[in-house]
């Protein structure tokens, strides 16, 4: 009579669970979940050029990467999470690693992560970097850690998105207003470009965003390795 009584228990208990709350245990594979929020300098939400907040119908696709070491020795994991404005919990387009928590961590091991966006940057474990092209927002997020016990509980991390640079907004004009206007003809791109040592070639302009140990940020001109 316990062993039935037991069993229905144990199956009234999962009616009452969702899926993903189901799949939230230590041990059988918890995925990585973060949260995600963009703040300028002052700390209020960005309006431009990544219009509005983060929601299902504005997508945040950002590269989002993992490792076990504070200095991102070695990565669990290096994929772009698409924030909706809920809780981000699955990798897309994964490159490296798995989504979910190593099968050796235990419930407090802490995983640590970092984001950029866009998701094309190119990463070599701490150390991030992007080529500007200027058309576009370029996002970084400090390093934040996370637990199994995080995810079971609800407690989602928070990755705060902040500007390195934002998108330009180009207008073109007569060198002079009294000359009569020349017809330009149609503008098909406008790039932002550096040069290198004798002002000859240009290269791309590119931000490095090193992990190690507190995020920093340098700026070149021509290109870094």
């Amino acid at each position: 009579m316990k062993k039935i009584f037991l069993t229905m228990f144990v199956a009234a208990t999962l009616v009452g669970c969702t899926k993903s709350e189901i799949n939230q245990v230590s041990g059988e594979g918890v995925e990585i979940a973060l949260r995600s929020d963009i703040v300028d300098a002052s700390g209020v939400v960005s309006r431009a050029p990544f219009e509005g907040a983060v929601s299902a119908t504005n997508v945040l696709a950002a590269r989002v990467v993992a490792s076990a070491a504070q200095n991102f020795g070695a990565l669990i994991a290096n994929g772009v999470m698409e924030f909706n404005g809920e809780v981000a919990a699955n990798y897309k387009l994964l490159d490296s690693g798995s989504s979910k928590f190593p099968a050796n961590f235990s419930n407090t091991t802490p995983a640590y992560l970092y984001g950029v966006y866009p998701a094309d940057w190119t990463i070599s474990n701490a150390v991030a970097e992007y080529a500007f092209a200027g058309n576009t927002d370029v996002l970084v997020a400090g390093k934040v850690s996370t637990t199994q016990q995080d995810v079971t509980d609800g407690t989602y991390k928070k990755l705060s998105f902040k500007h390195a640079l934002t998108r330009l907004e180009v207008k073109l004009s007569a060198a002079s207003p009294t000359v009569a206007p020349v017809l330009l003809g149609d503008v098909t791109a406008i790039k932002l470009v550096g040069s290198d040592a004798n002002n000859t070639t240009p290269v791309n302009n590119k931000v490095k965003a090193d992990y190690t140990n507190d995020l920093a940020l340098t700026f070149s001109s021509s290109a870094t390795s």
